[in-house]
């Protein structure tokens, strides 16, 4: 067992995993302290961030800070893939907004695939968000974002990509488990012959370790492709989009921490080296002072990696011509908008709620949806399914488990029996999705027993058996969870195999 963290070993971790790629960097400069944070390049922003509220009484404010983990073409190497196309622009590959609250130290993720398509501020014209940053640098893109999503933006930091193989070169390498032979390709590129945009190719599988340019180019990867092991040909991983790239990036970031704790980031002399390297390439707004961030560390000293939330853009895939772009799914980004405005996550405007029911539970799906609204969930009707399993049962996301306690003390509230809780890893952010089966077969009425002679027959009865949803895919018990007033449901986890994932 590890002894109690001080507060900047809690500090390091807590913002290496708040990052996925800029504020990683910051991270562990904010750590070093005073020397490392004066030394970091700044981005003056007056006039564009938003300003803070007030204190509240406790001293603590809540507040939003964009990531940009960004490639500068100019610090690339000559024959880089990345290079081919590209004139010296600095693409905001990474897009994140860090929600802070000092009140009740909790962090808020949430990431924005760069080829979101959106009305670019001041442009008159929509194209990727990503462009905003190469056209009009931070401005732009923190004008777009406000002025698309409605979340203000009260700090900024970036960091040059280019220093991610500086970065793994400290802890000499990062390892990962490779399902499938993996490569990145893109057969229709905006021009020129079908090639590799980021360089990446593993060949083998299992366990692999990553040295700097191949993790460097992982990282890039957004045309990730496996080799089918049935037909032997190369297929694309999931879906050709950031969503991908952004869960790959998310367990690389994972291993990339692992490593660091491994060889020792908690000793200064270690920590020491990845600041010098980090440094290099991070910028922040004028407004961040040393002190700032040094007050942000204490507060979370007890703060917990485990407990941050991370969240996606609900998104839509399509093409605008032969561009591959996402749109916003306009019917379920308002929750998380809410969240990042400063709504309280136990507020229900902040979880997103679909209901399905079987034919034969629509009545009970109506009257509880009714109820739902009520209580201030925002939802529209039921949606009809035909192959729900008995019971009623209720799914949430890796990220979506307290807004299920939210969904779950309202259902217990009404009346409403839960026959199953399911952690299903492909429901993403506060999504909450309640089905309505059938209606469970009714028991046998009576079985006669043989009674003494001369007595009489007593009848008895069997209580249905619930049974949980089918899942595909291996499938593991968290055990019983206890949940509104002390009822006790099973948890069933609905595993999905990454082609990617951490070494066992």
């Amino acid at each position: 067992m590890n002894a109690r963290r001080t507060w900047p070993e809690r500090l390091l971790l807590v913002i290496n995993v708040l990052a996925i790629s800029g504020a990683l960097f910051a991270a562990w400069a904010l750590s070093a302290g005073e020397r490392a944070v004066g030394s970091i390049n700044r981005w003056e922003l007056d006039g564009t961030l938003t300003a803070r509220d007030e204190q509240s009484a406790d001293g603590g404010i809540a507040f939003n800070v964009l990531l940009v983990g960004y490639d500068s073409a100019s610090n690339l190497a000559a024959d880089d893939p990345i290079q081919l196309g590209r004139k010296g622009e600095q693409f905001g590959d990474v897009i994140i907004i860090a929600r802070i609250d000092e009140s009740l130290g909790t962090a808020q993720l949430l990431s924005i695939p760069r080829d979101l398509w959106v009305p670019i501020a001041g442009l008159n014209e929509e194209r990727k968000i990503n462009q905003a940053f190469a056209v009009g640098g931070a401005p732009m893109l923190i004008d777009t974002i406000e002025e698309n999503l409605g979340i203000p933006i009260n700090n900024f930091v970036s960091v040059d990509l280019s220093g991610f193989e500086g970065l793994v070169s400290v802890v000499d390498h990062v390892d990962l488990y490779f399902e499938y032979p993996s490569r990145d390709f893109n057969e229709n590129p905006p021009s020129g012959e079908p090639r590799s945009m980021s360089g990446f190719n593993m060949p083998s599988v299992g366990c692999q370790s990553l040295d700097p340019t191949t993790a460097l180019a992982f990282a890039r990867s957004r045309n990730f492709q496996i080799l089918d092991p049935e037909t032997g040909d190369w297929i694309y991983d999931i879906e050709q989009s950031d969503l991908s790239r952004i869960r790959r990036q998310q367990t690389f970031l994972e291993a990339f921490i692992g490593r660091a704790i491994d060889i020792g980031a908690r000793n200064p002399f270690v920590l020491s080296d990845l600041v010098d390297e980090a440094v290099k390439h991070v910028t922040i707004d004028q407004e961040l002072t040393p002190q700032m961030l040094l007050d942000l560390g204490r507060t979370f000293e007890s703060f917990e990696p485990s407990q941050l939330q991370s969240y996606s853009l609900p998104t839509r895939y399509d093409f605008v011509g032969r561009e591959s772009v996402v749109f916003l799914r306009e019917d379920e980004f308002e929750p998380l908008v809410l969240l990042m405005q400063g709504v309280p996550e136990t507020d229900p405007s902040t979880v997103g709620l679909t209901i399905f029911s079987d034919p034969d539970a629509t009545d009970s799906a109506r009257k509880t949806a009714a109820a739902l609204t009520r209580a201030g969930f925002t939802l529209e009707e039921p949606q009809a399914t035909n192959d729900a399993t008995e019971g009623v049962t209720v799914e949430f996301g890796p990220d979506g488990r307290q807004a299920a306690d939210l969904v779950i003390a309202t259902l217990t509230d009404n009346g409403v029996e839960i026959a199953m809780l399911t952690e299903n890893l492909e429901i993403r952010a506060r999504e909450v999705v309640v089905t309505f089966g059938p209606t469970p077969a009714l028991p046998p009425t009576s079985t006669p027993q043989s009674s003494p002679a001369g007595g009489s027959t007593t009848p008895t009865t069997t209580g249905p058996t619930t049974t949980g949803p089918t899942t595909t895919g291996p499938t593991g018990s968290d055990g019983p969870t206890t949940t509104h007033d002390g009822a006790t449901i099973d948890t069933i986890v609905v595993e999905s195999l990454e082609s990617v994932r951490s070494c066992p």
